[in-house]
């Protein structure tokens, strides 16, 4: 999967939280954002403000300057979350 939908940006997110094994309570926590905003997000609704958006992924640990600082590669969402449960099966 690559991402190129809101969708895809929410599953990241989920995908992170929950390897994180955070609820949605406890990332809002960790954010200015409230819970709503956070489910909200993972549920791919669009209309999101970027700013909130880069601040929760960074939180998250997750860094997607690498996949912007080349714009002929593309982000591959399904590498990225088999990386990162092999990290967290690690732990």
């Amino acid at each position: 999967m690559r991402i190129k939908s809101t969708h895809d940006i929410g599953a990241l997110i989920r995908d992170r939280r929950l390897a994180h094994g955070w609820t949605l309570d406890d990332l809002a926590e960790r954010t200015p954002m409230s819970r709503r905003w956070v489910a909200n997000v993972e549920a791919g609704k669009s209309g999101v403000a970027v700013g909130p958006l880069l601040s929760l992924l960074a939180v998250l640990g997750v860094d997607l300057s690498a996949a912007l600082s080349d714009t002929s590669a593309e982000f591959d969402l399904d590498s990225y979350l088999g990386n990162l449960r092999k990290e967290t099966s690690e732990d």
